[in-house]
C-alpha cells in the first residue's frame, strides 16, 4: 500500500498544477514546432520489438508538453511509486489486495522462462505445460488428426465465453487474419440474446463443428446458457447412434467438477490461474482459439512481442518508457485539462475490434473512484474509450474532433506495410495519407486569415475556421504482425497500469460488473414468477410488469393450475454470531480459509405482517404474509423450526388457494367487504405478527443463499437456504416421492456446506424469527 491517499497531496501534483496554470495551459502546438524544429525528434519514441525485429514508432511531440511537462509527469509517477508497483506485480505481489489476488499476466508470456513466482511458489513450469497442452492441441484440430465423432476433420470453431473470454480471442483472430488458416470457420458467441448462438449454429454441421467453452468457474451465467444450448444442439442433430461430446466440446476452465458434469473429459480442459484477470486472459488458455486460428508458432510470436514490452516497461528509465510516457499523458489530460474521453483509430481493417478490446481493458480497470486506502477520490479517475477503424471514423465523428467543443486526446494506429499491397500498394499509400493529414490538421486547424485567403465569404469565415491544437499520439507499426499486436497490447496494459498507480486506485478488480449480475439472478426470478415484482423501485417493477406483458409471459392462477408456480425453499438456520456475521462480511478475514466463491447480495429491509385464523394455519405449517404489500405463502414440507422446508407461493391468487386448502373456506377476489384483494384476505385472517427486518445477504460459493436477519424489536438470526422451482402439482404419488427426494439432497448439501465453515455457521439452537418474536410476547408460536 502506498504511504498516501489522495495524489493530489503529492509535491509533484502540486508542482504539475503551477506547471499547468503557467505553461501547460498556454502550449500551442503549431507554435511549439515552428520553435523548435527538433520536436519531433526530441519527443518520439522507438520500441525495437526483440522477438521479430521489427520497430513500433510512437510520436508524443503532438502533444502538450512543454521543457519541463515530462520530467515533472516522471516525478509524479516516481512519487506516486508507479515502478515500485511495477516491481511487485512483476514479483507476483498481490497487488489487487481487494480480492487478495496476485495480477501475473506477465507471467503467460514469459517466453524466455525466467524465474516467476506466486507465494513462492514457482508458476513456469505449470504455465509452459498449459501451453504444451494448446500447441498439442492445436495443431492437431488443424492438422486433422483429431476429429470429430464421425472420423471428419474439425472446420468450424465455436468459442463460447463472454468478457475477457471474448473480447481478447474475438480481437486478436481479427488483426491476425491474414495469419490464419481459412478453412476454419471462426464464430464467437457471448450474448445471453439467442441470436448470437443460433446464428453461429445455421450454418454448423455437427459432424465438423467444435466447440470452445470459455469460463474459469464453469458457472458463469451466459456462458453455460449458451454451451447447454450448443450441447442441445448438438445432441439433437448429430446423427448416428453415438455423437461423442468429448469430441466435440473442450473446457478452457479451472473448474473440473462442473466441466465433467458437462460432458467433457478433464483432459480436454485447459486451466489456468487465479492470478489471470479477465480482461488479460488471450495470453492464456483463454486464447486457444486464437492458436487453432493462427498456428501455435504465430500464437507464441504473439506472446513474444508482448514480453519484449514487459522488459521495455520494467526496465526502461521513465522518460523514456513509452507505455509510461502514455499512462502519464492520460493523467496530464484527464486531471489538467478536463478530458472525458480518448479516441483510438486505428487505420488498419485488421484492427477494427481493437478499439472495443481497450474499452474493457481501460473502463473496466480504471472506472473506480476510490483509492487504495478506500478514500472517494478528489480528481478524475478513468476516461472514456471510444474508436472506429479510419478512415470509415473520418466520415462519422472526426468533425467533432475538430470543430467540437471536446478536448479528446487520440492515438493514431498505422503499419507502413500492408498484409494486402493491392494496385502496388496504392490503397496503403491512400490510407498512410489521411493518418498523416488527420493528425496534421488537429494540430495546425485552420485560422480566420487562411480561410479568408481562400476566398470564403465574411458569413462563412468563422464555419470553416479550425482552432486547432487537438493533441494526438501516431503510432507506427513496420507491419501488424503476431509481435507487433502482442507488443501493442501490452503497451496499452501497461499504460492502463500506470495511470491506476498514479491515481492510486485498484486497476485489478471489478465489482460494478458483479452487481449486476446479482440483481439479475434476482429479475430473472421475477420475470419467471407470477404477480408483482418485490423488493426493486417503482420503476425496475413497472418495467418487469411491462416486459411480462409484451413477452406474452402469462401465469395460470393457482387455483386453475393447481399452484403451479411453486418453490421449494430448504433453510437451516443458525446463530447469527459477531464472530460470524464478520466471518461472512471479510470472506474469512483472516480467521479461517475463506469460502471458494463470495458474492455480496446487499442489504434490504422488510415490512412483514403474518396472518393466521386462531392459530390454524400456523398450527398446519402454513405461513401467509405480506410482504411489503405483496402477498406470499410458505408452506412447511418437511424439518421444524430450525432445519426446515417449504413450498412457496407469490401472488393473490395463489395465496387464496392455499387458504381454501387449509380452512376450506374460499377468498372473494373484489373483498364483499372491502372491495380490494386486501380486505378480502383481511376479513377472514387476523393479523397477529407484524415486525420490520433488515436483511443482509451473500451468494457463498455459486450455489447457497446466506442471510442475516435482523429485526426491529432486537432479534438477530441467520440463514442458509437452497430453492428450486417446482412444476405443476398433480398430487400424485410419483412427484411427492420426487420431490420429498429433492428436499433431503438440498437438506444434506446445506448440512455439509455449513460444516465445511464452522466459524461461519457456529453450533447451537437459533430461535426464528417469529418464534422470538412471540416469545417477547410472551406466548408461543
Amino acid at each position: 500500500m502506498p504511504g498516501f491517499d489522495q495524489t493530489t497531496d503529492l509535491k509533484a501534483w502540486q508542482a504539475l498544477v503551477d506547471h499547468h496554470d503557467k505553461v501547460g495551459r498556454n502550449i500551442v502546438l503549431r507554435s511549439e514546432f515552428e520553435k523548435d524544429p527538433e520536436r519531433f525528434n526530441k519527443y518520439k519514441r522507438v520500441f525495437k520489438n526483440t522477438a521479430d525485429g521489427s520497430e513500433i514508432l510512437f510520436d508524443f511531440s503532438k502533444n502538450f508538453l512543454g521543457d519541463d511537462t515530462l520530467p515533472l509527469l516522471a516525478s509524479l509517477a516516481k512519487e506516486a511509486g508507479v515502478e515500485q508497483l511495477r516491481d511487485d506485480m512483476f514479483k507476483g505481489g498481490k497487488i489487487n489486495f481487494t480480492e487478495d489476488r496476485a495480477v501475473y499476466h506477465v507471467a503467460l508470456r514469459n517466453v524466455t522462462n525466467d524465474a516467476m513466482a506466486v507465494d513462492g511458489k514457482s508458476v513456469v513450469e505449470e504455465t509452459n505445460s498449459v501451453l504444451d497442452h494448446m500447441k498439442e492441441f492445436s495443431e492437431q484440430v488443424r492438422s486433422g488428426k483429431w476429429t470429430g465423432y464421425t472420423g471428419k476433420k474439425l472446420t468450424t470453431i465455436v468459442n463460447i465465453g463472454i468478457g475477457g473470454s471474448d473480447l481478447g480471442p474475438v480481437m486478436v483472430t481479427e488483426a491476425l487474419k491474414a495469419y490464419a488458416d481459412r478453412d476454419l470457420t471462426l464464430h464467437f458467441v457471448s450474448n445471453i440474446d439467442g441470436t448470437h448462438i443460433a446464428e453461429a449454429l445455421k450454418e454448423a454441421d455437427p459432424e465438423t463443428t467444435l466447440f470452445l467453452i470459455a469460463s474459469k468457474t464453469f458457472t458463469t451465467a451466459e456462458t453455460t446458457t449458451n454451451a447447454n444450448s450448443a450441447k442441445d444442439w448438438f445432441l439433437k442433430t448429430a446423427k448416428g447412434p453415438n455423437p461423442d461430446i468429448a469430441k466435440h466440446f473442450v473446457a478452457l476452465s479451472t473448474n473440473a467438477e462442473e466441466v465433467a458434469k458437462f460432458g467433457i473429459d478433464t483432459k480436454n480442459m485447459f486451466g489456468f490461474e487465479s492470478w489471470v484477470g479477465g480482461r488479460y486472459s488471450v495470453w492464456s488458455a483463454i486464447g486457444l482459439s486464437v492458436a487453432i486460428y493462427i498456428g501455435f508458432d504465430n500464437f507464441h510470436q504473439f506472446l513474444a512481442g508482448a514480453h519484449a514490452m514487459d522488459e521495455h516497461f520494467l526496465k526502461t528509465p521513465l522518460e523514456h518508457n513509452i507505455p509510461i510516457i502514455n499512462g502519464l499523458l492520460s493523467v496530464w489530460y484527464s486531471d489538467f485539462f478536463g478530458a472525458q474521453t480518448h479516441l483510438v483509430a486505428p487505420f488498419d481493417q485488421y484492427l477494427h475490434r481493437f478499439p472495443a478490446y481497450l474499452q474493457q481493458l481501460t473502463m473496466e480497470s480504471n472506472g473506480k473512484a476510490v483509492t487504495r486506502s478506500g478514500s472517494y477520490v478528489k480528481y478524475t479517475t478513468g476516461p472514456i474509450y471510444f474508436g472506429e477503424p479510419a478512415t470509415n471514423a473520418q466520415h462519422s465523428f472526426f468533425q467533432l474532433l475538430h470543430q467540437g467543443t471536446k478536448l479528446i486526446p487520440t492515438d493514431f494506429i498505422i503499419a507502413a506495410q500492408s498484409h494486402n499491397p493491392i494496385e502496388g500498394g496504392k490503397h496503403q499509400r491512400m490510407l498512410a495519407s489521411n493518418f498523416l493529414a488527420q493528425a496534421e490538421a488537429l494540430m495546425i486547424g485552420k485560422t480566420s486569415a487562411e480561410v479568408k485567403a481562400e476566398g470564403a465569404p465574411e458569413n462563412l469565415v468563422s464555419h470553416k475556421t479550425f482552432l486547432g491544437n487537438r493533441p494526438t499520439t501516431a503510432i507506427i507499426a513496420d507491419k501488424i504482425t503476431p509481435a507487433t499486436l502482442g507488443a501493442l497490447i501490452a503497451f496499452y496494459e501497461h499504460s492502463v497500469f500506470t495511470e491506476g498507480a498514479v491515481w492510486n486506485i485498484n486497476s485489478f478488480d471489478q465489482w460494478g460488473v458483479e452487481l449486476g449480475k446479482v440483481l439479475a439472478k434476482k429479475i430473472q426470478k421475477d420475470l419467471e414468477t407470477e404477480g408483482a415484482a418485490k423488493d426493486h423501485d417503482a420503476s425496475t417493477s413497472g418495467l418487469i410488469a411491462a416486459f411480462k406483458d409484451k413477452a406474452g409471459l402469462k401465469f395460470a392462477s393457482a387455483h386453475s393450475a393447481g399452484l403451479q408456480t411453486r418453490r421449494l425453499e430448504v433453510e437451516r438456520k443458525f446463530l447469527a454470531t459477531p464472530v460470524a456475521v464478520s466471518y461472512l462480511r471479510s470472506n474469512g478475514g483472516g480467521g479461517g480459509p475463506g469460502f471458494k466463491q463470495h458474492e455480496r447480495l446487499g442489504t434490504q429491509t422488510t415490512h412483514d405482517t403474518y396472518y393466521d385464523r386462531d392459530g390454524l394455519l400456523f398450527s398446519k405449517g402454513v405461513y401467509i404474509r405480506r410482504r411489503n404489500g405483496h402477498w406470499e405463502a410458505k408452506v412447511r414440507s418437511g424439518g421444524d423450526f430450525i432445519n426446515s422446508a417449504f413450498t412457496e407461493v407469490d401472488g393473490f391468487s395463489a395465496v387464496k388457494e392455499v387458504i381454501r386448502q387449509n380452512l376450506a373456506v374460499s377468498v372473494d377476489d373484489g373483498g364483499h367487504h372491502h372491495g380490494d384483494r386486501v380486505g378480502s384476505i383481511e376479513c377472514i385472517l387476523q393479523p397477529c405478527a407484524e415486525f420490520v427486518t433488515e436483511r443482509e445477504s451473500w451468494m457463498i460459493d455459486g450455489t447457497f443463499k446466506v442471510d442475516v436477519d435482523t429485526t426491529d424489536f432486537g432479534h438477530s438470526v441467520g440463514e442458509v437456504e437452497l430453492t428450486a422451482t417446482l412444476g405443476k402439482n398433480t398430487n400424485g404419488g410419483d412427484q411427492v416421492g420426487e420431490e420429498e427426494e429433492l428436499r433431503h439432497k438440498m437438506d444434506q448439501d446445506i448440512n455439509a456446506f455449513m460444516q465445511s465453515y464452522p466459524q461461519a455457521f457456529p453450533a447451537g439452537r437459533p430461535l426464528g424469527k417469529l418464534s422470538a418474536y412471540f416469545d417477547k410476547l410472551g406466548r408461543g408460536t
